[in-house]
Parts: structure tokens; sequence; C-alpha cells
């Protein structure tokens, strides 16, 4: 006695894992389960047995021998938001300086 799947139409067909249909490398992968542990509700003391010391910015929190992400891979993440942050505040100061801008003219008509 053979079981059929009923579930499936016979022209589907099942679909291939995530890392195959995105080409996700090693280093993809590796790189989602140490950012996944990071952001889990576990507790520290277990983030720190996965990950090592995670809290530090940068390569220093990275424990390669733990999460096999290479550490050129997170010192570019790190310089990335390094300067997506330094944008942002930028932007913002421009922001307050307009509105004070705004704010004066009104106060002076």
């Amino acid at each position: 006695h053979t079981q059929c799947d009923h579930s499936r139409h016979s022209t589907e067909e099942p679909s291939p894992p995530s890392p195959q249909v995105w080409k996700l490398s090693g280093a993809d992968l590796c790189e989602i389960a140490r950012n996944s542990v990071m952001q889990s509700g576990f507790p520290q003391a277990v983030k720190l047995h996965w990950v090592g010391p995670y809290w530090r910015v940068g390569p220093e929190g990275n424990d390669i021998q733990k999460t096999n992400v290479p550490n050129l891979r997170i010192r570019y993440r790190t310089d990335a938001y390094q300067a997506e942050l330094r944008f942002v505040l930028a932007g913002a100061g421009t922001y307050q300086e307009r509105i004070a801008a705004i704010a004066a003219r009104s106060e002076s008509n």
C-alpha cells in the first residue's frame, strides 16, 4: 500500500528550500543564523554560548569559531550601518535647521 499526498495538485511541484531559491551561500546562512540568535528572546548566557561576545561592535563582537561569519562581512555591515546612521543624522540636523528657519520667519511676520 503506497501513501499519496492528496493535499497537492498533481501539476504542482514541491518548492525547493529557500537557500536554493535565493541562491544563499554558506556565509549568508551563517549570518542569518547569527542575527537570528542575537535578535532572539534567549537569555544572554545562551546567546553568549552560541555566538560569542555579540554586544561588541564590528569584528570584535564576532567569534568566527562559533558563528562561521567572516570578519570581513561583519566589518562591511558595521561600516555600512555607520555610514547610514551618519546620513540620517545629517539629514535630521538639516531638517531641524529648516524648521527653525521657518519658525523664525513666521514669528517675524
